[in-house]
């Protein structure tokens, strides 16, 4: 009776175990959900930063050095103000000037960029943390089906000694039946250990992307110094780069306007987010009400249960079947033939491993959810990105366009 109590508690700590990990792992979904998402949002404010940085500057400038060199549109970065000082001052102030503006906001492009590299290494550890916590609850989990296994077979052989067989063939269903959910949440396990990989595998893509942008910027930075050299030719065209200026403000406007109907689209995206917070909420309640029609079934199965010794060797011989995978079910079905007259009292006890098993089940099913909404939330900022990198290079179009 001692190895007996022993055990029960022992099972009793791995279930609180097993728990305290699926909370930690969902608070740990829950933080790379917010993480992802203010990704999302910090990509698509540095996107029409940067356009607005170096979109409209090259563009004003393209009209300056327009008979120099033809060939490296969109590349420089002067602005309608210094056209302005260029009036009235001299031509070595004309050449000192656009220099400073350069340097100047190209170091916020660098900060920015970096601080969003930084922010995707700590995503990336966090994926990989929940990698190896979903690895952890998956053996445990194992290890709670096999409990749950050798627990059916010491039912199975607790009523040896009786001669009535009426409804083996109901409780064998009910077994396939609960086994068969075992494997859907090992399946649903799966899954969802896939769909973070794939959300780690974008964002090292979304990486990938930043390294990319920031080579660009320094290419940038390499034709802007080149264009400062020929200054003095692009006094003749300061008028018309005046007037190609304003237009490009009023472009730059339209943009800003584009990118703030988006915002509110996305704001109201995360509303009906919320609200579907609060449905899973009311349909866990829902589930945990099933959870106590099951425990009254249960009971009504632990009065039947007496009536199996006619068909237990076929019994036997099913969960054998079943068990093949497993090596140490066989090891330990001697074991559990010595503690038979020991579970008559701990079969009340397993309510709550069948409690905790739906437990598992609703939370393997939002995590599912929450996984498939971060794909689709990235999936959005990722054609904003490219929506607006179409429209920059529309603009860029229809300014290489206008008559000199």
């Amino acid at each position: 009776m001692e190895s007996s109590s022993s055990d029960y508690y022992n099972k009793d700590n791995e279930e609180e175990s097993l728990l305290a990990n699926v909370a930690s792992l969902r608070h740990e979904l829950k933080i790379t959900e917010w993480s992802l998402q203010s990704l999302g949002e910090e990509l698509s404010s540095v996107s029409p930063s940067e356009n607005s940085d170096y979109a409209p500057n090259p563009s004003r400038s393209e009209k300056l050095i327009l008979d120099v060199q033809p060939s490296h549109p969109g590349l420089l970065n002067y602005s309608p103000y210094e056209n302005v000082c260029k009036i009235s001052g001299s031509s070595t102030d004309f050449q000192k000037k656009p220099r400073d503006k350069m340097f100047s906001s190209s170091a916020p492009v660098d900060q920015e960029i970096k601080s969003l590299r930084e922010k995707l290494n700590k995503l990336r550890q966090q994926n990989a943390c929940l990698v190896t916590q979903n690895h952890s609850l998956m053996t445990k989990f194992e290890s709670i089906h096999f409990e749950l296994t050798q627990s059916r077979a010491k039912v199975s052989m607790l009523e040896s000694a009786q001669q009535q067989a009426a409804s083996v063939p109901i409780l064998e269903e009910q077994i396939i039946n609960l086994e068969a959910e075992v494997s859907a949440q090992d399946k649903v396990l799966r899954e969802a250990e896939n769909k973070l990989e794939q959300s780690q595998k974008m964002v090292i893509e979304k990486e990938q992307s930043l390294q990319e942008s920031k080579e660009e910027c320094i290419k940038l930075k390499v034709d802007l110094l080149e264009q400062t050299k020929q200054g003095k030719r692009a006094e003749r065209q300061r008028n018309e780069a005046l007037y190609n200026a304003e237009e490009l403000s009023k472009a730059f406007q339209q943009y800003k306007k584009k990118v703030a109907e988006k915002l509110e689209k996305v704001q109201a995206e995360e509303e009906i987010l919320e609200r579907n917070l609060t449905n899973c909420e009311k349909e866990n309640k829902r589930l945990q009400e099933r959870c106590g029609l099951y425990k009254s079934e249960l009971e009504i199965l632990k009065e039947k249960l007496r009536q199996l010794k006619e068909e237990n060797n076929n019994g036997k011989e099913k969960l054998r079947i079943m068990a093949v995978k497993n090596s140490e079910v066989m090891a330990q079905l001697t074991e559990s033939r010595q503690s038979i007259l020991k579970l008559e009292s701990e079969l009340e006890n397993k309510d709550e491993i069948l409690r905790d098993k739906f437990s598992l089940m609703n939370e393997n099913r939002e995590l599912k959810v929450r996984v498939a909404a971060q794909n689709e939330r990235l999936d959005l900022c990722q054609q904003e990105i490219e929506s607006s990198r179409v429209e920059l290079r529309s603009l860029e179009k229809i300014i290489s366009q206008l008559p000199n």
